[in-house]
């Protein structure tokens, strides 16, 4: 046992404190607060600590305490072991001198987590969770990774640094997720991976496995892969094998199918068909095939039907019993969706009923942006939330490029000012600096989506007002990459390899959404053309 252990027995802080001076070799600068270089030293050495302290528990060497973790302050310290994504032991101290109340939670630890039974190998592949409350409120917590202590924020290490090269990273991290998720057999995908249970509901989504080929299919582009070339003509099979063939409802996509039961779900939505066919059209343009282009048309056809005289539109229709049951509540989402897949369709075959009925939908969103002042809401969700806005922006501009409207260029840009202008913009708050006002990573990774493509077409077009964008999607970048399971994260998941490349979905939600990964993916390879060397977000740490 250490010295500092004999803070339990309720002795004087100052006495405990003596005596692990003189036995452990530490000394305090004129019993005052030793001033630190910095906080990644603290925690550095506070690992290195632990670590000494296993050690001599479990060989008796003797052992000496980093000068960087010398302090008085008041604390109380939590010390975690974790191995193999599951939580051993804990250990809790408090005390005035933070080296003994550090040691004296991890004497804890390691006899209440009886973890002299540990192996060395299974001591040295688990890691430490640290966190230290100080007497003022002020609280710092990290977890160990490869030696060092890497800063926490809530459950995920903090990302003070992004440049190009991260962005590149997690592009392939993002693909391999993807490729992970596809189903083996049926390969469609579904919509939530739970990291921490280690599995999906069982439901392949067709929109999911739309989203998830369109995106498959820009990092191809992007970069060739045989492995994506392959799975083209499989996952397409799926998603062509779940549009109905006859009345009613042709043409529509069957929302998902249960693997439990092997059947299709009786439900249709229109951004199911939406979404499919922007994919549909995609692999029309690129291989010819007229089987992608007669499913779009039958789509297409559907959501013809399902659009009303003032722009409104039928979401879905579900199968309830022997009745088929429509749900109609005004929604920008599946509206913006609509509006989109209708431009798309008149530009891929001239039909002019796509343009009339867009036309309906294009008038009503720019009606309501102006009256809302351009930030939107639909009553779906909060009226801070900024999706709805985003999809009046990502439709208005497949809109402009078929029109050239010069009030939805307006609304466009008055818009995407709206949302960056709302974006989370405090580099003092780590945990939430970048975000778009959404604490779900597939919000904010659609944002920075649809702020990729209005740059993208801004810059190609003369359009200097999209200049201002670009600062804003590093940053919204940097905050999903922060919330991504990588290495460094992912102490407290089991088969961590899984789920490497997933943005998480919220901080209090462990589970990987999978248009979160397109999304954000989407949105870094639409930025990568127009970043340079020196292009770097750094947020520096502040001291103790």
């Amino acid at each position: 046992m250490g010295v500092a252990g004999v803070n339990r027995t309720g002795l004087v802080v100052s006495v405990v404190m003596a005596v692990f001076v003189l036995l452990q070799g530490c000394s305090l600068l004129d019993g005052s607060e030793k001033e630190l270089r910095s906080k990644e030293e603290f925690r550095n050495s506070s690992i290195e600590f632990i670590r000494r302290v296993i050690d001599r528990e479990r060989t008796s060497a003797d052992i000496s305490c980093p000068d960087e973790i010398m302090m008085d302050r008041q604390c109380t310290v939590v010390t975690v072991f974790f191995l193999d994504g599951e939580r051993k032991s804990s250990g809790r101290s408090f005390g005035a001198e933070y080296p003994a109340v550090l040691e004296d939670a991890v004497l804890k630890l390691y006899e209440e987590g009886e973890l002299a039974a540990f192996s060395r190998e299974d001591l040295k592949r688990g890691r430490f969770y640290v966190a230290v409350i100080f007497g003022n409120g002020k609280r710092l917590s990290f977890v160990e990774y490869n030696g060092r202590g890497l800063p926490l924020t809530g459950k995920v290490t903090t990302l003070r640094f992004l440049d190009k090269d991260l962005i590149l990273e997690n592009i392939d991290e993002g693909k391999e997720y993807l490729l992970r998720m596809i189903d083996p057999e049926m390969h469609g995908i579904f919509k939530r991976y739970d990291a921490v249970l280690g599995k999906h509901d069982g439901r392949l989504r067709t929109i999911f496995t739309s989203s998830t080929l369109y995106t498959l299919l820009k990092m191809n582009d992007m970069k060739k892969d045989e492995r994506i070339d392959v799975l083209i003509p499989k996952v397409t099979d799926f998603i062509l094998s779940m549009q109905k063939q006859d009345g009613p409802y042709k043409g529509a996509f069957h929302y998902s199918y249960l693997q439990d039961i092997s059947e299709k779900e009786n439900r249709f939505v229109v951004g199911t068909a939406s979404k499919t066919i922007f994919t549909l059209l995609e692999l029309y343009k690129k291989t010819g095939d007229e089987r992608y282009m007669e499913a779009a048309k039958n789509a297409g056809e559907w959501i013809l039907t399902m659009i009303r005289e003032n722009g409104t539109i039928i979401n879905s229709v579900t199968l309830d019993g022997d009745e088929w049951k429509e749900e109609i509540r005004f929604s920008y989402l599946y509206n913006g969706q609509c509006l989109s897949a209708l431009s798309r369709m008149y530009t891929a075959t001239g039909d002019d009923r796509y343009l009339k009925a867009a036309n309906k939908i294009a008038g009503l969103f720019m009606d309501n942006s102006k009256k809302e002042s351009y930030f939107v809401s639909d009553g779906w969700r909060s009226n801070n939330y900024p999706v709805p806005t985003s999809w009046v922006i990502m439709s208005l501009l497949d809109y402009y490029k078929v029109t050239g409207d010069k009030r939805a260029k307006e609304v466009i840009l008055l818009s995407a000012d709206e949302i960056v202008r709302r974006q989370e913009n405090n580099p003092s708050d780590i945990r939430d600096y970048g975000r778009y006002h959404s604490t779900a990573t597939s919000g904010s990774g659609w944002i920075v989506e649809i702020l990729s493509e209005v740059h993208d077409y801004g810059k190609k077009n003369g359009w200097s007002e999209v200049e201002k964008y670009k600062e804003s999607m590093l940053k919204g970048a940097r905050w999903i990459i922060q919330n991504t399971y990588s290495p460094e994260n992912t102490y407290a998941i089991k088969n961590p390899e899984t789920v490497y490349g997933g943005p998480i979905h919220q901080y209090h939600d462990d589970a990987v959404r999978t248009d979160a990964v397109c999304h954000g993916v989407n949105g870094y390879i639409g930025i990568m053309p127009y970043i340079t060397d020196e292009d770097i977000v750094m947020i520096p740490e502040k001291k103790m």
